[in-house]
């Protein structure tokens, strides 16, 4: 359009139409469609208008009478102040080269609104050699006002980018980095970030401790599109180790093409050490440091696991102080604390540094049976307590999978029995589970609810055996329980009696004899002329 002139179209005769359309020199026929304003001016007479089209109402709020006829106004009394000397330096140093010319500038329109426009024209000459120049104005407000928003947004986003405590991140695909935050090249001990995506050239290879995990990122976001808290150790720029959690998606072209990953990553090696701390306390006795009950069966089932995959076997031995109350009630708790704490080490050392006792995979209960008398020798050695030398001893109750159990719980349970069986031979010794000892268990279970009905209804008689002093007279006597049990005849006490010894049920038993002995006692006459003396005994 610039490379031609528009005089051909813009009669300067005065000879025909109004005065406006002769000023303006425009056919409004062809340009009545045109967004904008086509224009002619006098850049030697202060840029004066000579001519306008249609479109400098839409664009400036004035008629083209306004501008031309009536009072013909200067192009750039249009123009926004701060920018007049600025465009028009430029369009003429431009034109002084026989070129044409393109400025954005700012226009005042009539009502005062700001608009960006952009003028492009060039430098023309009529029949008669006089130069004007012709040029159009193009209302371009909302293309600026979106670059303007797009350079603030990005500005905001170069802010947050530069000055987050986050560290932030753009990667290929391939595991190179494209972008990153100050925070992140402190993060991976780095002085600044162009020295970290200058080494950091593989990051699967370079950065994480275990490679396969740049693998796994790249399959979950593949998979779903992100990662979230995606922990991994990583290796610093001065080798030290640090846990990270890394949340990141993909960003792809508008073809579907993938651009690049971007996303955050945060240290959590504090996190991580309080998480293993809290887990550590919740499955290890805070004395001992030994596994607790949570744990076993974790590691149980994977020994079972294993044993099964290798045609293998597993031992379980559970452990039992025979005398820890008397030690604890004589010594004091502290000392009490120290024989716990001395047995675990033992018992660690005893199995080679492992800390549950789970007895690894022997082949045979011999081996099996090697390992126990190692630990009750190891067990059985004195220590040196509160100033004491002082023996104790343990009852060990073994099983064998799978040839006592196959499943954990069974494991468990008939291990469970060997051990109370071990003290009911007398303590300070290891039993293997046998198929009797089901019915032995079976019958001390039934025996013991059988006694708590037994306290609970009073089907106990007390029963009393004379003593007599030197001069053998009778002074006193024992009162003895007996138990007669309903369908079962007599139960002897050295059956039930150690059986609430162990179940706390002597307790009870022993209140119901003291309280019968004395009730009866306060009924009985003298003999001889003095009162009977009561001594209460359970057996």
């Amino acid at each position: 359009m610039f490379g031609m002139s528009l005089a051909a179209c813009w009669p300067w005769s005065r000879k025909a139409g109004s005065p406006v359309e002769q000023r303006s020199g425009l056919d409004q026929r062809h340009l009545s469609g045109l967004d904008g304003m086509v224009f002619s001016c006098l850049p030697c007479e202060g840029w004066r208008l000579l001519s306008v089209s249609a479109g400098c109402r839409e664009l400036t709020g004035f008629s083209a009478a306004e501008l031309v006829d009536r009072a013909p106004m200067s192009l750039a009394a249009l123009r926004h102040p701060e920018d007049r000397q600025g465009v028009a330096e430029a369009i003429l140093a431009t034109l002084d080269f026989g070129a044409s010319y393109r400025q954005e500038y700012r226009l005042i329109a009539r009502d005062g609104t700001e608009k960006w426009v952009l003028e492009r024209g060039a430098l023309v000459a009529d029949t008669q050699g006089r130069r004007r120049i012709e040029g159009y104005l193009e209302d371009i407000t909302d293309r600026v006002l979106v670059q303007v928003h797009l350079a603030e947004t990005e500005l905001r986003y170069r802010s947050i980018f530069e000055n987050s405590v986050i560290g932030m991140f753009q990667t290929t695909e391939s595991g190179r980095y494209l972008a990153a935050n100050p925070a992140l090249a402190r993060l991976y001990r780095f002085p600044d970030p162009e020295c970290l995506i200058a080494w950091l050239s593989d990051i699967g290879r370079q950065l994480y401790r275990d490679p396969g995990r740049r693998a796994e990122f790249k399959a979950l976001i593949q998979r779903d599109g992100y990662v979230r808290h995606f922990e991994s150790e990583v290796i610093c720029h001065d080798g030290e180790s640090i846990w990270i959690s890394e949340n990141a998606h993909a960003v792809y072209a508008p073809d579907g093409s993938l651009r690049y990953y971007e996303g955050t990553v945060e240290d959590i090696t504090m996190q991580r050490r309080h998480r293993a701390i809290l887990h550590h306390q919740a499955t290890h006795d805070p004395l001992t440091g030994l596994p607790n009950r949570k744990v076993l069966p974790d590691r149980l089932a994977q020994a079972i696991q294993h044993a099964r995959r290798g045609n293998g076997k597993v031992a379980l031995a559970f452990v039992d102080l025979d005398n820890f109350k008397v030690i604890n009630d004589s010594l004091g708790h502290a000392a009490g604390d120290q024989l716990l704490v001395e047995m675990s080490n033992r018992m660690r050392a005893s199995l080679r540094g492992i800390d549950t006792v789970v007895l690894g995979e022997p082949q045979s209960r011999s081996a099996t049976a090697i390992l126990l008398d190692r630990l009750m020798a190891s067990m059985m050695a004195p220590y040196a307590l509160a100033g004491h030398v002082v023996h104790s001893h343990c009852s060990i109750g073994a099983a064998m999978y799978p040839d006592d159990a196959d499943d954990l719980d069974g494991l468990l349970r008939v291990a469970d029995v060997a051990m109370y069986h071990a003290k009911a031979k007398g303590k300070a010794q290891y039993q293997f589970y046998t198929s009797d000892l089901n019915q032995a268990a079976h019958e001390r279970f039934e025996l013991e609810a059988a006694l708590r009905v037994a306290i609970q209804d009073q089907q106990l008689s007390v029963v009393y055996q004379p003593k007599v002093d030197a001069d053998h007279q009778v002074c006193g006597f024992e009162a003895l329980v007996r138990w007669q049990r309903p369908g079962e005849g007599v139960v002897t006490p050295d059956r039930f009696i150690p059986l609430a010894e162990e179940t706390g049920l002597i307790v009870p038993l022993g209140e119901f004899v003291l309280f019968s002995a004395c009730r009866e006692a306060a009924k009985w006459p003298s003999v001889n002329g003095r009162p009977l003396t009561g001594y209460p005994k359970t057996p």
